[in-house]
């Protein structure tokens, strides 16, 4: 059975096996990188055709979970925009204003570059 640990950066793939005893020893066999979803495995260890599935499957998972993250962010955009402004209006100090109005700026410049890149309607 493997089990997949969150980290910041990775997340980190467990064998874990039963011994003679009945205890499950864990044993680190690879990463995959989160802004990547290359997987890394050691090359020592064998692996099964299921575990290999079950490794690729897991990183299938988090990419979709990274996706609709994405899609929920955005869609979630004009009500954070609204929430951020009122907070910006009322309670910001200077250095938050100062973080909020750049991030605001830097974010209408990179839609009209976009802007400018897209194909012309017909």
């Amino acid at each position: 059975m493997m089990f997949f640990v969150d980290q910041p950066n990775i997340i980190k793939i467990i064998r874990v096996t039963p011994d003679a005893n009945g205890k499950n020893t864990r044993t680190r066999v690879g990463t995959f990188f989160k802004n990547t979803l290359e997987r890394k495995l050691e090359e020592k260890v064998k692996f099964t055709k299921a575990e290999l599935e079950e490794i690729d499957n897991a990183i299938e998972t988090f990419n979709r979970s990274k996706q609709v993250r994405r899609q929920h962010y955005a869609l979630s955009f004009p009500e954070i925009v609204r929430e951020v402004m009122a907070y910006f209006e009322t309670d910001a100090n200077e250095t938050e204003k100062e973080l909020i109005a750049m991030a605001v700026t830097e974010a209408l410049r990179k839609i009209r570059k976009l802007d400018r890149q897209a194909p012309a309607a017909a």
